[in-house]
């Protein structure tokens, strides 16, 4: 962008599809796909991303990490009770986490 005008001054793509915007207005939109002009020159940062966005990202992470402690968690009750009741523990861990997950959705 120019120091002393509102319109972009180097090639840039738009975020979403790619036109080159130099020469548009800041506050305008890409005469492509309607995404803001600005929003192409922020990129992609997550701190510029939409709150529901970053709540599903939210989302996946917890339900990864839950995977994992129930991954741990069942490594150790196989070493600590055995294998039969371990099963029986992550089964129904697995389907609590099924659950959660579909509840989600």
């Amino acid at each position: 962008m120019d120091a002393g005008s509102n319109t972009v001054s180097h090639s840039q793509p738009c975020i979403s599809c790619g036109y080159d915007l130099v020469g548009l207005q800041v506050l305008g939109q890409c005469p492509e796909c309607a995404t803001p002009v600005e929003r192409s020159l922020r990129g992609d940062l997550l701190r510029f991303s939409s709150a529901e966005y970053r709540g599903k990202l939210l989302k996946g992470v917890t339900l990864i990490m839950t995977g994992i402690a129930l991954s741990l968690l069942s490594f150790v009750l196989v070493v600590a009770i055995g294998f039969l009741g371990a099963i029986a523990l992550v089964v129904f861990a697995s389907l609590s986490l099924v659950g959660s997950a579909a509840s989600y959705y």
